[in-house]
């Protein structure tokens, strides 16, 4: 199953199946940031079924399903009387919009870089942002949990982390998470993002990673070729 760029509205049943087919072993690549963030509903309109997306935010106890099931309510999926973050799913947890930073290289030994070239450090020019993930172990977080990039940044005037992130789960099933909304546009010609971000190295790298990634994921549950290594706790601890 892949997940393009900003996957933000996701509905009960949306969340259930793709949950259920990690279960089963299916692969997941959220190719994006701030992915199942927004907990919504469809109804009904005068054109047809499930045409009308319900979405109310900040304010879900005006939500007229809140009285009956609160969790049914559309809060944001990490907050309301049933808290479900999004890193449950995704291994990554949403954190910031309004950011533009280079995407830093952390772990070369992993099997995601390979034929790219790049050594710790090394950094993709402006591929963080607008919005990004990163790993945030005080959330439900899987586990192993491999970090690949880990790039410093500062979003409303607060510094932070961006990760791309991959985990596995017991069944084999594989989940990435790119941690970036560039990331899909990055895929395309150098300066397709936008002026500074994603020069032809980082159009190489981005394009090499994903190639690699779907190539491996649709052999299989990609965790018993490719189990994750955790080095989470080398970057985060539980309180962060």
């Amino acid at each position: 199953m892949i997940s393009l760029g900003h996957d933000e509205y996701w509905t009960a049943s949306m969340r259930r199946i793709v949950t259920a087919d990690r279960a089963a072993g299916t692969n997941i690549a959220f190719l994006g940031a701030n992915a199942i963030f927004r907990h919504i509903r469809l109804a009904a309109t005068p054109i047809g079924p499930d045409r009308l997306q319900i979405d109310y935010k900040t304010d879900a106890t005006r939500d007229p399903a809140y009285p009956a099931d609160p969790a049914a309510a559309t809060f944001d999926w990490r907050a309301g009387p049933d808290p479900r973050p999004e890193s449950v799913l995704t291994g990554d947890y949403y954190h910031c919009n309004g950011v533009r930073a280079d995407m830093v290289a952390a772990d070369p030994a992993s099997w995601l870089l390979t034929g790219t070239g790049l050594a710790t450090g090394d950094r993709l020019t402006g591929l963080i942002g607008n919005e990004y993930d990163r790993v945030d172990l005080s959330a439900p977080t899987p586990r192993p949990l491999e970090i690949v990039f880990h790039s410093p940044l500062t979003c409303q005037n607060r510094p932070d982390f961006s990760d791309v992130t991959y985990y596995t789960a017991p069944n084999g099933a594989g989940v990435f998470d790119a941690g970036t909304s560039a990331w899909v546009c990055a895929l395309g010609y150098p300066g397709q993002c936008g002026p500074g971000r994603g020069d032809a190295s980082a159009r190489h790298a981005v394009v090499t990673v994903t190639t690699t990634l779907l190539d491996a994921l649709a052999t299989g549950p990609v965790g018993r070729t490719h189990p994750a290594h955790d080095n989470a706790g080398s970057f985060y601890s539980a309180s962060r």
